[in-house]
């Protein structure tokens, strides 16, 4: 072989070998890719036990806006939440929620007993006191969490609609809770994995924009949220970590609006 045949023999090897690395290159990120797709549900155990704390702060500035002299304010709520789960399965679980609640300065306590799939999505439930602030803890999901059907990665995103018939349904007091038309979506985003604790967690953002009607007639008003969210989760059994959320609830009646900002925070004990 002559000098020249045996440097474009050793160009082409070099060339074939740069092209199977790149080949396999390629491979490789894309076996990364789809083992980084996770199937979240919940995965509890009987006798389970589960405590958040949660901070709120609602602002409004009263019916008609503040610029019209209505009586607004800001509202501080601190609550402790003891989950105790039951009848879990692969399908799913119940959840038993006691919340202690202190809303300017003034102390209550609620229980509520909720069935859900393994999803996060409510299946049925009740409260001991209908329309109470954490009576509405379902209707977005297990502590506002419904994971999508199928497996998912880092980008995917995945629609939820809030139906809030369920925690309208009672408005305490002995009040007739009104007819509510519409749902409120929410689109959730698997921004990203991570570690918290040594445990392998979802970092997922949700956004929230809608409008519901509720009433009839006369006493027909609108309610529009808008709002983002964000949960850190462990993978493995879905347990939420921390959630955070801030966003506007904006209630139009007679041609008058009450805008109210709010900001939540729980945190697992």
């Amino acid at each position: 072989m002559t000098r020249t045949n045996s440097a474009r023999s050793a160009r082409t090897r070099a060339g074939a070998l740069l092209i199977a690395t790149t080949l396999m290159a390629g491979v490789a990120v894309f076996a990364i890719a789809a083992q980084s797709k996770v199937t979240l549900r919940f995965n509890f155990k009987n006798g389970q036990k589960l405590t958040y704390t949660t901070t709120a702060k609602v602002t409004s500035d009263g019916m008609g806006g503040a610029r019209n002299g209505a009586q607004g304010g800001t509202m501080n709520i601190d609550a402790t939440q003891a989950i105790v789960i039951s009848e879990a399965s692969a399908k799913g679980f119940t959840a038993k929620t006691t919340t202690s609640m202190t809303q300017q300065g003034k102390k209550r306590e609620t229980t509520q007993t909720a069935k859900y799939d393994a999803r996060g999505a409510q299946l049925s439930g009740s409260s001991s006191q209908p329309g109470g602030p954490m009576a509405g803890i379902g209707p977005g999901g297990f502590l506002g969490m419904t994971f999508p059907a199928e497996a998912v990665g880092v980008g995917s995103t995945w629609t939820v609609d809030i139906d809030l018939k369920n925690a309208m349904g009672g408005m305490g007091g002995g009040a007739q809770a009104p007819q509510v038309k519409g749902r409120i979506p929410v689109k959730y985003t698997l921004k990203s994995f991570g570690t918290k604790a040594g445990k392998r967690v979802a970092n997922i953002t949700a956004v929230i924009n809608g409008t519901v009607t509720m009433g009839e007639g006369q006493n027909n008003m609108s309610m529009t949220l808008k709002g983002t969210a964000g949960a850190v989760v462990e993978v493995a059994t879905g347990i939420i970590h921390e959630s955070t959320m801030t966003g506007d609830a904006t209630v139009a009646f007679s041609g008058m609006n009450m805008v109210s900002k709010i900001s939540t925070k729980t945190v697992l004990k």
